[in-house]
């Protein structure tokens, strides 16, 4: 169970660093804030 709910955390985390790098090349000043975000995300999950 833990095993799976971590690989899928992983999963997850990785899709937003797809996503964000996508969203970087549209948005600059929105990436940062993305960015923000997930050093919050990855710190809760840590």
């Amino acid at each position: 169970m833990r095993a799976g709910k971590k690989q899928l955390i992983s999963e997850y985390v990785g899709y937003l660093k797809v996503s964000a790098s996508l969203y970087s090349s549209v948005a600059p000043s929105k990436y940062k804030q993305t960015k923000g975000y997930l050093k919050i995300f990855q710190t809760v999950f840590r």
